[in-house]
């Protein structure tokens, strides 16, 4: 996902509408693929990356508002301001659900079977 991001504007120079909207459609693919996949050990952290994923894209949409457009400062102002303080919630509730296992360890055997 990082290589295609980065090699993106090498190859595609002078469409930035085209940049931003194959840079969305790779961070949707790959979200897909993630929340199917489930790389990581955790229920949690494949939510908080599928979230980041998600407000990145939602990123990328509103600087693309900026442009020509009559109310494209507040809307990109407002949808800005949205997604950082969601990112920073969800950072904010990841590092507390961390620490809250972390603190509260459940029994090492999640169901015990006995025969």
């Amino acid at each position: 996902r990082s290589c295609m991001i980065c090699l993106l504007p090498v190859i595609i120079r002078d469409a930035p509408a085209a940049q931003i909207e194959i840079i969305s459609m790779i961070f949707l693919a790959f979200l897909v693929i993630q929340l199917y996949l489930q790389p990581w050990r955790s229920d949690m952290a494949n939510l908080v990356d599928a979230g980041l994923a998600g407000f990145i894209v939602m990123i990328i949409v509103s600087v693309a508002l900026v442009g020509a457009y009559t109310d494209a400062e507040l809307v990109s102002g407002v949808t800005g301001s949205v997604v950082l303080v969601s990112i920073f919630v969800l950072s904010l509730f990841a590092v507390a659900h961390a620490i809250w296992k972390r603190l509260i360890p459940s029994p090492f055997f999640q169901k015990f079977i006995c025969h």
